[in-house]
């Protein structure tokens, strides 16, 4: 979520750069896009596997280092496309007030049916999970934590069925989903970039 609110922040922020340099022709939109997305790589790698590190070893979570490598490739991959999420906002908007209402709106949108917060989501709203990074990213972190692990739990007790585990019995559609958004986000980051960055 961090990541997605500081990446909004890019576009908009650079927006009056970007029209000075494409009215120059000083490069291309695609250099932009691609140098702006190669020096953003480190630091967003840095956050998710130093805290993903602490977290871990402090919360006595499943001591493989498979389950840790798996969980940290999860959350990697899950603050990627966040991060995603954010730029394509700030993007498609370029204007900072704005950029952070819509974020707001679409983060709540996406937190509230993720199966976290909310178990018994109506039927007209349940759809929206299946359209949030965060539903497909807790899903692949209780698949890695609780296989094998999951306690029997007592019939008609809702608290402790939050453990029932995975919907999916690989790991592999989890991920792949989450791949093909980080994807699609990116793509959509630089279509707008292109678009509404016009001198």
């Amino acid at each position: 979520v961090n990541l997605m609110f500081s990446s909004i922040f890019t576009f908009p922020t650079e927006k009056t750069m970007l029209l000075k340099e494409r009215e120059a022709k000083v490069y291309p939109v695609s250099a932009f896009f691609f140098g702006r997305t190669l020096a953003g790589i480190p630091i967003d790698l840095a956050i998710p596997f130093s805290v993903t590190t602490i977290i871990y070893l402090m919360a006595g979570l499943k001591p493989t280092v498979g389950a840790y490598l798996l969980t940290l490739i999860t959350l990697v991959i899950s603050c990627f496309t966040a991060g995603s999420l954010g730029l394509l906002i700030g993007a498609a908007v370029l204007d900072l007030k704005r950029a952070q209402s819509v974020s707001i709106c679409i983060m709540l949108t996406l937190m509230l049916p993720s199966g976290f917060f909310i178990q018994n989501i109506p039927v007209w709203l349940s759809w929206i999970s299946y359209l949030s990074y965060i539903t497909y990213t807790f899903d692949a972190l209780k698949f890695i934590q609780l296989k094998g692990r999951v306690p029997e739990c007592p019939p008609g007790n809702e608290a402790c069925s939050l453990l029932s585990g995975s919907q999916f019995d690989t790991l592999g559609p989890q991920i792949g989903i989450l791949l093909l958004m980080l994807v699609v986000f990116r793509a959509g980051v630089y279509v707008s970039v292109r678009w509404s960055a016009k001198p």
